[in-house]
Order: C-alpha cells, then sequence, then structure tokens
C-alpha cells in the first residue's frame, strides 16, 4: 500500500497537530513521518510547542523553505495480515466450551479400562510384548554378567539391557514417529488416558484413527484434524561404569524416568503441551484437552483457508503471468507481421521498379536501328520474352 504527501499540505499538518496524531492517520510510525517531513525539507515544531500551545502561549511557525530536494514523497505502508478467522469459528468454540464445562458431561477417568479402543490395538499390542519381553531381557543379561567370559566380549543380551537402561527405559524405542513413548512406570496410565480420549473423542463427533505416517492418534471432525501423542519426561544423570576392555570406571550419561507424562496436541512444529502437575494429573484435566483439542480445529480451519487463499493468489497470479506472457507473444507476432508485411511492400516496390525499368530498356531499344534482318526478327522475340518477363516481375497486373 502507498500513500502520497505533497509538501505544502503536509508542512501545515504538522504545525497543526502533534506528529504521533500524523502517524495514527498515515499508518506510519512517528520517525516515519519524521523522514518524510526530513525527505521534502519540513521544518517541524521544537520540543515542548504543544505544551506551550495548550498553555495558551502564541508561538510563531517556522517558515517552509522555498527550496527543497523534491515536492512530493510516496511512501510504501505495510498492509496488515489478513485475518481467516470467521465469527462460526467462535460460536462453535464458544458451543463446544459451554459443553466440556457442563457438570453433566465431566469425563471420568478409569485406570483400568475393561474395553479397548479398536484404533489403540495395535500400539497396545506392541507396548505390552515389550512389556512382557522384559524381564526374560533382564534375567539372561544377569546370568551372562556372572560368567568370566563376560568381563572381556560384550554378550548380546546384556547390550540389549543396558541399551534399553542407557534409553530412559523406554518401551518400543525407535526412530520412528510414535503416538507412545513411555516406561514401565507409566504405560498403563498412558494408554488408559488414551483410551478414554478415543472414546469420548467418538462421543463429541470426531472420527478415531492411528496413522502409521505421522506416528500418531488423530481426532478427525468438524472440517480439522488433531493428531495426538503422549511421552513420559526423562531426566538425565550421569552414572560410574566400566568398561570391557580394562575395566577402568567412567561416567557416562543416563536418561532416567521421571513418570510425569506429556501430551502433546497438533502438528509437530505447532504443538501444544499439557504436562503431569503435582496438583493437576492428565488424566483430572480431560475436558481441558477437549476445550484445546476444538481450538486446534478452529486454528487448522484457519491455517487451511490461509492455505486455500494462498494457491487460489497463486494460480491468479499464475494466469495473470500467463496472461501477459500470451500479450508479449500476441505483441511479438503482431510485430513480427508487419515486419513482413513492410518488407513484402518493399519487394513489392523494387519488383515494380525493375519491371518499370525492362520496360524502358526495351522502349530504348526501338530506337536502335539494325542493318540485318535476321537480327532484327531475333530481337522482336527477345522483346516479347523480356515484355513477358516485366509482366511477370510487375505486382501491380496482380493487384
Amino acid at each position: 500500500m502507498e500513500i502520497s504527501f505533497e509538501r505544502n499540505a503536509l508542512y501545515e499538518e504538522v504545525w497543526a497537530v502533534p506528529l504521533t496524531q500524523l502517524a495514527k492517520k498515515y499508518g506510519l510510525s512517528y520517525n516515519g513521518v519524521r523522514k518524510v517531513c526530513k525527505a521534502m525539507a519540513i521544518p517541524l515544531p521544537s520540543a515542548g510547542h504543544w505544551a506551550k500551545v495548550a498553555a495558551g502561549k502564541p508561538i510563531a511557525k517556522i517558515p517552509l523553505p522555498p527550496d527543497a530536494p523534491r515536492k512530493t514523497f510516496t511512501s510504501r505502508i505495510a498492509e496488515k495480515e489478513r485475518s481467516f478467522h470467521l465469527p462460526e469459528d467462535d460460536e462453535w468454540l464458544d458451543a463446544r466450551i459451554a459443553f466440556e464445562r457442563n457438570i453433566d458431561n465431566q469425563i471420568q477417568f478409569d485406570p483400568r479400562p475393561r474395553r479397548w479402543h479398536p484404533a489403540l490395538a495395535p500400539l497396545r499390542e506392541e507396548i505390552l510384548a515389550q512389556v512382557k519381553e522384559l524381564p526374560r531381557i533382564k534375567r539372561d543379561a544377569e546370568i551372562e554378567a556372572k560368567r568370566t567370559a563376560a568381563r572381556y566380549a560384550p554378550n548380546l543380551e546384556g547390550w540389549r539391557w543396558r541399551t534399553f537402561l542407557h534409553h530412559g527405559q523406554v518401551l518400543s524405542h525407535t526412530h520412528r514417529a510414535s503416538p507412545l513413548r513411555v516406561t514401565p512406570l507409566t504405560y498403563e496410565r498412558a494408554l488408559a488416558i488414551l483410551n478414554i480420549l478415543c472414546f469420548e473423542a467418538e462421543r463429541r463427533g470426531f472420527t478415531v484413527k492411528l496413522s502409521e505416517k505421522q506416528g500418531r492418534i488423530v481426532f478427525e471432525g468438524f472440517d480439522g484434524e488433531v493428531p495426538l501423542r503422549i511421552t513420559e519426561r526423562l531426566d538425565e544423570e550421569w552414572r560410574s561404569e566400566r568398561t570391557y576392555a580394562d575395566s577402568k570406571p567412567q561416567n557416562k550419561k543416563y536418561k532416567v524416568p521421571t513418570g510425569k507424562l506429556r501430551l502433546y496436541l497438533g502438528d509437530t512444529y505447532h504443538e501444544l503441551l499439557i504436562a503431569d502437575s503435582a496438583e493437576k494429573p492428565i488424566e483430572s484435566r480431560l475436558n481441558e484437552i477437549f476445550v484445546r483439542i476444538c481450538s486446534k480445529v478452529v486454528l487448522v480451519r484457519e491455517e487451511r483457508r490461509k492455505r486455500d487463499a494462498w494457491h487460489r493468489e497463486y494460480e491468479e497470479e499464475q494466469r495473470r503471468k500467463e496472461a501477459m506472457e500470451q500479450l508479449k507473444r500476441d505483441q511479438a507476432a503482431a510485430k513480427e507481421r508487419e515486419r513482413k508485411k513492410k518488407e513484402a511492400l518493399i519487394d513489392e516496390a523494387r519488383a515494380w521498379q525493375t519491371a518499370k525499368l525492362i520496360r524502358e530498356y526495351l522502349d530504348y531499344l526501338q530506337t536502335v536501328r539494325f542493318d540485318h534482318a535476321l537480327a532484327e526478327v531475333r530481337d522482336e522475340e527477345w522483346r516479347i520474352w523480356a515484355k513477358g518477363v516485366a509482366d511477370d516481375i510487375d505486382p501491380t497486373t496482380r493487384r
């Protein structure tokens, strides 16, 4: 957005109202107005000027210098970011908040559910299989550690158990994304929280699915989707550990479980964190979680509108560019046609001039006498042929 200033008009405004008011009027900063005045050599009131004016003291204006580097000035104002939030979003969110605050809709958490949501089945089976396997891995590691050879050569089972401890006892530890990263301390509570959230989400009109691609539980509905995951906070500590090579102790950093869960809502780079606290564990804030989920749905709607608007503007810009390119091509083609038309005209004029020259030459030859009759006969045949050449060349015979 651009705004133009005229020197004399701005001078009168500068001495009529404070610069702060002018800045608000034109959408500029205080310093922005000062820079415009400086560019057009407009004198400004001194400090305390408006206080004296308010006190009723007469103060003369500094005259406007007759000469200035420029008489006009154009300033570019940054446009405000377009909002994609609609009133119906507020109405929908207010209704959801009222629903969650209603005492009849308070969610009762069951720490040991008898019924499990189908979307959690693969995740729960994976976690339970890992928990079931842990005692065997630990027992094998302890047996191998008692053997003499184990002091000199590492074993697979011992390595698996040490890795499990080193990474904070996280179950199903992999590099791929997962909706649940917890330890034996919290896996039952975390699964129970996800289970009640899945059932309550469906009761509120959402569709629940386990997204393998995202590695998240996803609540989809109301023109938006919200992925979520649960992790356990891990602390770090240093431990002394002996190496296999020389049995010397070394300090190594370990991660240790804390038993405190964290629930994340939204996409990876825009996640909202809801964490356990001493006063409020996550399971006591389930209705609040759904308020946050609905707020995320509204943000997803806005992002989609923003993205759709960007695509429409981009496509429109591409159409404008294509239209401009087509216009340039049409203009270039018209220019080329005009050039060829001119060249054709010049060629016609030259052909006409050549035909005229041939005819004048033939007329000149009529004045030349020949002594031999045979030469005259041959000359007449040639004249007929030459006249035909002139007629073929002359463009006027075809127009």
